[in-house]
């Protein structure tokens, strides 16, 4: 079973990031690189996504439109966090990442990476080639 831990938070930061970013395209993205799995044989009941959402009353309505989309195509347990912090948050997902099974895998997800098509099913691969890894994170921050 691949778990995948996706926390979400609508506040977006553009002074840091190139104009044409958005948090929607990382998701987007995200949702095409797990159709790509799937289509890789994998059935889609092998995979739980839980999305973390931080300040859901903020969501605009293009996001809305995503999450509905995205509901329709894909099983996702959405979490409504009032945190209103990243440390808080991500200490929520971890709490619940610690439930899994020994056997699962954990892919941890941040709302402002993007994805290739190929990202999971390479990802789930290294992750079979080398039984020691317990999760996988794309983490981007040197």
């Amino acid at each position: 079973m691949l778990r995948v831990h996706y926390r979400y938070c609508p506040v977006e930061r553009p002074e840091v990031r190139p104009k044409w970013f958005s948090k929607q395209l990382g998701l987007v993205s995200f949702a095409q690189s797990l159709k790509q799995y799937f289509s890789s044989s994998v059935r889609s009941n092998d995979v739980k996504w839980t999305l973390y959402i931080d300040r859901f009353e903020e969501l605009n309505s293009d996001e809305n439109g995503i999450l509905y989309k995205l509901s329709k195509q894909f099983d996702i347990k959405i979490v409504k966090l009032k945190t209103k912090s990243n440390t808080k948050a991500y200490q929520c997902v971890l709490n619940e990442a610690c439930l899994a099974d020994d056997k699962d895998k954990i892919l941890f997800v941040e709302d402002d990476y993007l994805w290739l098509p190929e990202a999971i099913m390479e990802m789930n691969w290294t992750m079979d080639a080398i039984p020691e890894v317990d999760y996988l994170t794309p983490y981007d921050h040197p």
